[in-house]
């Protein structure tokens, strides 16, 4: 088994990256945990991170020297962590205690993996307890809480999907060596470069999964801001054309996807 680097790619969303980097399911990770700051406008991201590392062990960070964007500044991070497995983790989520243990359980589990996501409140499809919405975290939980709820539904449970979503996303050294990074020419600012590379991964012969037992909260859109609609516009056409079967894919595997009985569960757990 490989190591494994958490790398947390960071712009501004000041209150964001605090609240990540003190949480407990954070600051209980075991492996290395990079935050690298992409030039940042707000003075204070900087004190920020190298308090957090400066107390953390295991925690360190980087500063671009310009803005390179989501796309080239991850990029960056796995380039840098060249034999390791890397956990790609926005800034704006927040993570249970064991949640590395319930990704890195799957990649040891399988095959030919090339990427594994958790579910979350706010992850497309992989959402709960509606997927495809952008669900509040549910009244009276923590993120803990959460995680519980699922494992409760499921215990230990994962499937092989079409995709994984880049909030919380592990990818394996050995698909990053085949597949390559993310393309930066065309998912520069992000959105959709995830898609791409997981549909790059499967014509190589690997595999990506869902964990159904696992969950990250994540507030989205922190680092988009407004700028996103038209965003996921333009890189929704880059996708269709760059995989022109992809829509009929993804309705195929959603049909036939445990997520929705999953999150119905979850639904009926929280309310219970």
């Amino acid at each position: 088994m490989r190591s494994v680097v958490v790398i947390i790619p960071v712009y501004n969303g000041f209150d964001c990256v605090k609240r990540l980097a003190n949480c407990e399911g954070l600051r209980e990770v075991e492996h290395e945990v990079l935050f690298i700051d992409d030039a940042s406008t707000d003075s204070e991201i900087s004190t920020l991170l190298n308090e957090v590392c400066s107390s953390n062990h295991n925690f360190h960070m980087l500063s671009n020297n310009r803005n390179l964007g989501f796309v080239g500044t991850v990029n960056r991070g796995m380039s840098l962590c060249n034999d390791s497995d890397v956990i790609l983790l926005n800034s704006d989520t927040v993570v249970p205690v064991g949640w590395v243990d319930s990704l890195v359980k799957i990649r040891k589990a399988e095959s030919r993996v090339a990427t594994i996501s958790p579910l979350s409140n706010a992850a497309g499809f992989y959402s709960v307890p509606v997927p495809g919405e952008n669900n509040a975290m549910p009244e009276g939980f923590t993120v803990e809480e959460c995680s519980k709820a699922l494992k409760n539904c499921s215990g230990f449970d994962y499937e092989e999907s079409l995709t994984t979503c880049g909030f919380c996303q592990y990818i394996t050294r050995e698909a990053i060596d085949v597949v390559g990074y993310f393309d930066e020419s065309i998912f520069h600012k992000g959105y959709g470069e995830e898609t791409d590379f997981c549909l790059r991964a499967i014509d190589a012969g690997f595999k990506n999964y869902i964990c159904l037992s696992e969950y990250v909260y994540h507030e989205r859109e922190v680092s988009f801001g407004a700028s996103k609609l038209s965003l996921k516009k333009q890189n929704s056409a880059f996708l269709k054309a760059m995989h022109p079967s992809f829509i009929d894919q993804l309705k195929a595997y959603e049909k036939g996807s445990r997520v929705s009985s999953v999150a119905e569960r979850f639904n009926q757990f929280i309310k219970s």
